[in-house]
């Protein structure tokens, strides 16, 4: 038995579950109470993301990322207040995003919060490539660029994430299992340097900071894309 690795994180003020004192079972990654707090979608995907690790080392990639998802749910339910999730996309999903007007992201990971919860992203580029969506993107006749690597450039409300496959119309997603539908795109002015440990995590207040300037500031130019038509706005006081 080791201590639940989420017993790091604050202790919830105001209404929520209580701070973790939980231990972790040998084979198992969270503790009883936290994995409680993981939804049941996410759960499977987990739950198969393991077992393709026991039979292959090759998963082990899929298994750090959808690990670390149900990790930032667990902090998203114990910080009811927390609204901003930062999500690393690899190159050139993140200038998707931004310049050419993508509002729907494929994934492999369905919902991390109840419905209900409202939660916005930050899109960080980071140096890595997804060499088959970019020369997908070439030959559908689009000129993708690179974005500035390890930064946040851009933020967007997370309108939805629901179920992907070949019955989805959007041409982004590809057959993707998951779709996080996105809305109020603001591409950042000056990205914000960061470097990031995990592919999907809760910004420090410093990095909050950062990008809330670069936010308001992006929100109040004139919008870049024919999609753009409303910038909400984004609840900063309550993080």
């Amino acid at each position: 038995m080791t201590p639940c690795p989420m017993q790091d994180l604050p202790g919830c003020l105001g209404p929520g579950p209580a701070p973790c004192l939980g231990t972790v079972r040998q084979g198992h990654a969270l503790c009883r109470t936290c994995w409680a707090l993981v939804p049941q979608a996410l759960q499977g995907v987990v739950y198969r993301a393991a077992g393709a690790l026991r039979r292959g080392r090759r998963a082990v990639d899929h298994y750090r990322w959808v690990l670390c998802a149900a990790k930032v749910a667990v902090e998203l339910a114990r910080r009811p207040a927390a609204s901003l999730l930062c999500l690393s996309c690899p190159q050139p999903w993140p200038w998707a995003v931004v310049k050419a007007g993508c509002r729907a992201l494929p994934s492999c990971l369905p919902p991390l919060a109840p419905p209900g919860r409202v939660l916005w992203l930050a899109l960080y580029a980071p140096g890595d490539v997804d060499a088959e969506s970019l020369n997908w993107m070439r030959d559908e006749g689009l000129m993708p660029r690179m974005e500035p690597v390890h930064a946040v450039v851009g933020v967007a409300q997370l309108r939805g994430v629901v179920e992907g496959g070949a019955q989805h119309q959007d041409p982004w997603v590809r057959g993707a299992p998951w779709v996080w539908q996105l809305d109020g795109v603001v591409a950042l002015p000056e990205p914000v340097p960061h470097q990031a440990r995990d592919a999907l995590w809760l910004p420090e207040p410093d990095l909050l900071d950062q990008i809330r300037r670069q936010w308001k500031a992006g929100r109040d130019l004139p919008p870049r894309l024919v999609t753009e038509t409303m910038k909400v706005t984004f609840p900063w006081e309550d993080q």
